[in-house]
């Protein structure tokens, strides 16, 4: 915090000049939190396993735009451990605050990489990188799981991590505390699963502020509403210290979005969900729906929420939405507190939206104002992205 001083320091207390110029360069160096001119960008290929890092978003943003050649990574980070990983769709998780890096794989395996930020080739030893798995085989549900979309909230040191039935047909959400510190090699400790019975394609998972998350399932059963009717449909939940709450009056869930006004569609089985804690807005990434013509040729939805609409009625418009999203794409990324939306697409293997990554990345500058997206195409040493994740600090 700035402090105004009502007196002059004596001359004693004054930096010379040389001193003063090198604690600026440092000041610099670092920045601040929500800096709008870009952070460290770290993006998973999943051909390669490899996590690659570029120095500022706000390079590639550019060089798209005008046409230039696209900047090199700056930095790689592998490991024997995680080679050969099935990146689950938006597994790569980056924790400014406790300076760790999580890699989620669809198994449910977790690989924690700490001091991201220092570290360049390949990695190994306990004090760079550790893993544990979300539960034991019989933790899983009947016929196996698919890991999908995690997220981090760094205040509470708590994973989020969504889990899918391999056949659609449930879901939940994990949730891993103190998980900076789960020991190596371990199920994790403190785990904790949460649903609400019914809920089925969870599609995506974003944490909120205050031990409060978003999630984002394409079904679940019918309830009735105050009103006495009757609301069905995909639904986007807030839950709150490890809970999605009902209401004590008529046991129904509450603090959920669902309905026809909210455009979330009907029978969806993959999406994305993001946090934009500056402008508390949730960013909903919903597929298009099927029809003429065919899906896989529609753009995608981005519906934008606010916080408050979820302690309102169920049924309710988004705030807003962004203009023609890109064909296929599959995930997107918010940092907590920096105005930036990324995104990336896939080819559509199956009908749980498993499929393969791309090569290219989508940005969005300041998207709390709209606008359109700009697609960065063959990245450097990025053939499958699957994951991405960008420093606010």
């Amino acid at each position: 915090m700035e402090r105004n001083l009502t007196r002059q320091p004596s001359r004693h207390w004054r930096l010379p000049h040389a001193w003063l110029a090198v604690l600026l360069a440092l000041l610099g160096t670092f920045g601040c939190v929500g800096d709008d001119k870009g952070g460290g960008l770290y993006l998973f290929d999943n051909a390669t396993s490899t996590v690659q890092v570029w120095q500022d978003v706000e390079q590639l943003h550019h060089a798209a735009q005008s046409g230039a050649a696209m900047p090199e990574a700056v930095r790689s980070i592998r490991s024997d451990l995680f080679k050969g990983i099935n990146l689950a769709w938006g597994g790569l998780v980056l924790d400014d605050r406790n300076n760790r890096l999580y890699l989620v794989s669809e198994e449910g395996k977790v690989y924690l990489i700490a001091n991201p930020k220092t570290l360049n080739g390949s990695i190994s030893g306990k004090s760079r990188i550790t893993s544990f798995s979300l539960g034991s085989s019989s933790d899983r549900y009947n016929g196996g799981s698919v890991f999908g979309q995690a997220s981090v909230d760094p205040n509470g040191d708590c994973l989020y991590v969504m889990e899918n039935a391999r056949t659609g047909e449930a879901a939940r959400v994990w949730m891993v505390r103190n998980a900076s510190k789960v020991s190596a090699d371990t199920v994790a400790k403190d785990r904790h699963t949460f649903l609400v019975e019914g809920d089925h394609d969870g599609a995506g998972v974003a944490a909120g502020t205050g031990n409060q998350v978003y999630a984002l399932f394409g079904g679940g059963k019918n309830f009735e509403d105050i009103h006495g009717e009757y609301i069905i449909g995909a639904r986007l939940r807030l839950g709150a210290d490890g809970v999605f709450p009902t209401s004590p009056l008529h046991k129904n869930p509450i603090n959920t979005l669902v309905g026809k006004r909210t455009q979330l569609p009907d029978g969806f089985d993959y999406g994305s969900v993001a946090f934009d804690g500056r402008h508390h807005s949730v960013y909903v990434l919903v597929p298009p729906v099927a029809g003429v013509p065919p899906a896989e040729d529609k753009p995608a939805a981005l519906l934008v929420f606010g916080e408050a609409q979820f302690h309102g009625q169920h049924d309710q418009s988004p705030n807003r939405t962004l203009p023609e999203p890109p064909k296929g794409l599959r995930i997107i990324v918010h940092p907590p507190q920096a105005d930036w939306l990324l995104g990336a697409a896939f080819s559509k293997g199956d009908s749980h939206g498993r499929g393969k990554g791309k090569d290219s990345l989508y940005l969005w500058k300041a998207p709390s104002e709209g606008g359109s997206f700009v697609e960065v195409p063959a990245l450097p040493g990025v053939k499958e992205l699957r994951g991405m994740a960008m420093a606010t600090d």
